[in-house]
């Protein structure tokens, strides 16, 4: 309440943006609670949308037989040729393990965007109670409109990354066909 006061704001004020007023008028206070309903709702949107689009992303890797850079293992040359094959199968076993951590990341995202989804609805419903129709309508929207633009921002993101990382994995690619080569000589 002291540090309200120094911005300027009276007793009244003061008892109002907290909620402890015994005045007739606590539209502020409720605007307030009500404006942080609507930012937890805005953001468990944002978060269902993200760990969808993750999720999708993860599945793309799977289908297309990439690992994902963070989970990615490389081989380098060894001295000794069989330093070099127990290199190899090690990273075969690396790969297999990104492959099962790629899968339990899916599987987990699911999970979780069917519990984000839960609370969103639960969410939604408190806010169609607690105001009128037509604001709870505009302000759905407005979340709706700046959901729809992050979506755009995410996906413009992680695609960005896949055209990155696909691009990496072929110059990998090539780098170990050489070196294989090499090898065979």
């Amino acid at each position: 309440m002291e540090a309200l006061k120094t911005f300027g704001f009276s007793d009244e004020e003061c008892n109002n943006l907290i909620g402890h007023s015994s005045n007739k008028d606590k539209r502020l206070a409720m605007t307030i609670v009500n404006n942080s309903e609507w930012r937890r709702l805005l953001n468990l949107k944002k978060k269902a949308k993200r760990t969808e689009a993750h999720t999708q992303f993860m599945l793309e890797y799977l289908m297309a037989g990439v690992i994902r850079s963070g989970l990615r293992v490389r081989n380098v040359p060894a001295l000794f040729v069989e330093i070099q094959k127990f290199l190899e199968k090690l990273c075969q076993i690396a790969k297999r393990c990104a492959r099962d951590w790629m899968i339990l990341i899916v599987e987990t995202a699911k999970e979780v965007v069917v519990v984000l989804n839960q609370e969103m609805l639960e969410l939604e419903e408190k806010l169609r109670c607690m105001n009128k129709l037509e604001e709870a309508k505009k302000k759905l929207e407005e979340i709706n409109a700046e959901l729809h633009d992050f979506e755009d921002y995410w996906m413009k993101k992680k695609t960005d990354k896949l055209k990155k990382d696909t691009r990496w994995y072929t110059q990998e690619k090539a780098y170990l066909y050489l070196i294989s080569n090499y090898y065979q000589e």
